[in-house]
């Protein structure tokens, strides 16, 4: 078992390796041992801007100057501009912004928001997917980190996407891929009853 006090994500807890990370500066990381690595992952995605990004950093110190933390039904400043750059980028149609405090409760919102406005319970996801670390989110993961947490959350039906590499569908090209995997979601949405479906998630 790991001699550290916390527990590592994803990953058997006897097995772990971690990594001893003391800083970063763009697409490199720096290592307790004196060692550089080319981050090619941005950690886990989530350093897509680069490590140590003095904008960012300047940007947050301001912030926590300002104001820390609120209640989830306050207004301000920072708050309100962040949605409406958000709007500006979001298709026509979209009016409202719903602020959640990571990726993984941004899916569990989203399920429930479609079942509850569609009064449906089905929620659609690729095999080979990833949508979070809570149990509706991972529910929802097409991927095999999810068996250890099932039986997850009703409703869930995955189906395969396009993966022109390693074809599901036998297709030679992208264009034969895209054509077979869309008609392949289509008879899955046929066969569960489109009526019962809440939505179909999907990774950008």
């Amino acid at each position: 078992m790991s001699s550290y006090p916390f527990f590592f994500t994803w990953q058997s807890q006897r097995n772990a390796k971690p990594m001893a990370i003391t800083g970063g500066d763009g697409v490199w990381v720096d290592t307790a041992d004196g060692a550089r690595w080319l981050d090619l992952a941005a950690l886990v995605y989530q350093v897509n801007a680069g490590h140590g990004h003095r904008q960012i950093i300047e940007a947050v110190r301001r912030q926590a100057d300002t104001l820390c933390v609120s209640a989830p039904n306050a207004i301000f400043d920072a708050k309100t501009k962040l949605a409406e750059a958000l709007l500006a980028l979001a298709p026509e149609g979209f009016d409202r912004v719903f602020f959640t405090l990571g990726g993984s409760e941004a899916t569990e919102n989203a399920i429930k928001i479609a079942r509850m406005v569609t009064g449906r319970y089905k929620t659609l996801s690729r095999y080979r997917s990833y949508h979070g670390g809570t149990h509706g989110a991972a529910t929802l993961g097409g991927d095999p980190r999810r068996f250890a947490a099932e039986p997850g959350i009703p409703g869930v039906v995955h189906f395969h996407g396009p993966y022109t590499y390693r074809s599901p569908f036998g297709a030679k090209n992208d264009a034969e891929e895209c054509e077979r995997a869309l008609h392949h979601l289509e008879q899955t949405v046929l066969y569960e009853g489109p009526q019962n479906v809440a939505a179909i998630c999907l990774e950008g």
